[in-house]
């Protein structure tokens, strides 16, 4: 339960600071963050659910609530590498991947998309 609220308290200071420095995007078009998971999904009573619970509180006190979010379930580890490539193509602003499952696969997108803003939790 208490890396739980730490994950969700991570997770929304990261995303609190992607306000202040927007690096890629202009004040008036917004944040985005796509959480990317595991089979487990955001139901796993864990990280996953901390995380996206965090990103739910964080975004729904804002006026960006419903649209500056997601998160993508990857079925089998096979889909990390082309998950990740998918929301840094779509110019999501930070990307967080929950599990230490998800460390090589970052590591290699990472270095394809220097200026992306990843996030990886439990690792």
């Amino acid at each position: 339960m208490r890396k739980g609220i730490l994950a969700g308290l991570a997770i929304a200071v990261v995303v609190l600071s992607l306000f202040v420095s927007c690096s890629k995007k202009s004040a008036g078009s917004g944040i985005t963050t796509r959480l990317l998971t595991d089979a487990t999904g955001i139901d796993d009573k864990s990280f996953n659910a901390s995380a996206w619970r965090g990103i739910e509180r964080f975004f729904g006190d804002t006026k960006l609530k419903d649209k500056s979010y997601s998160y993508v379930t990857a079925q089998s580890q096979d889909q990390y590498i082309p998950n990740l490539n998918n929301a840094a193509d779509e110019d999501i602003s930070l990307i967080i991947a929950s599990g230490f499952t998800w460390s090589d696969a970052i590591k290699t997108v990472a270095a394809r998309h220097p200026d992306q803003k990843f996030m990886l939790i439990d690792a």
